[in-house]
């Protein structure tokens, strides 16, 4: 995890928070090898649904969990780490999860 800090107007700074994407591709394997055992497919018995299905299926709602917990584990590890002290809640603007780009 990179951290960037960038002083605008005021009390107002910018927290550029990069995840590597090997951090997100292993988070995306779990999760998704989880959602395999326990969805029902049409065909399939349950737990035994290929993994190209379950990704063909799934993975954009799996993608959009995943960005909201990294969001939440990162961003006050983010904040401690730079020793920033919060005047109010943050304004979160995550970049869309992309595979092979790490994610900010």
């Amino acid at each position: 995890m990179s951290v960037s800090v960038e002083t605008l107007s005021g009390l107002e700074r910018k927290l550029t928070v990069s995840i590597p994407t090997a951090k997100i591709e292993d988070a995306m394997t779990d999760r998704l090898k989880s959602l395999a055992q326990k969805v029902k497919v049409d065909g399939f018995r349950p737990g035994k649904v290929p993994m190209h299905v379950v990704k063909t299926k799934y993975a954009d709602n799996v993608r959009a969990d995943i960005a909201k917990d990294m969001i939440q584990e990162t961003l006050f590890a983010a904040i401690n780490e730079k020793d920033i002290k919060l005047a109010g809640y943050p304004s979160i603007q995550p970049e869309e999860i992309k595979p092979g780009v790490d994610f900010t």
